[in-house]
């Protein structure tokens, strides 16, 4: 079974994780993902997180996926 994948605009995630004075440790730890995958992430080496996990990330910081993942128009 195929998983969806949502894209990702890399720097949504790197300036959430400043604002909230948050590293990949501290993600990482909210998260249940490793910091060498959040890093990548956020760093544009993964371009599209599965939904599962950018629902993860999404709850971590309080936000709708769309807030994060979904480039707006």
């Amino acid at each position: 079974m195929e998983t969806a994948r949502m894209t990702q605009p890399r720097t949504r995630l790197a300036t959430l994780l400043k604002a909230r004075g948050w590293d990949e440790r501290v993600l990482a730890s909210q998260t249940g993902l490793s910091e060498s995958y959040l890093n990548r992430l956020k760093n544009g080496r993964i371009k599209s997180p599965s939904v599962r996990i950018a629902s993860k990330i999404a709850r971590a910081f309080g936000l709708a996926i769309e807030e994060i993942f979904l480039n707006s128009k």
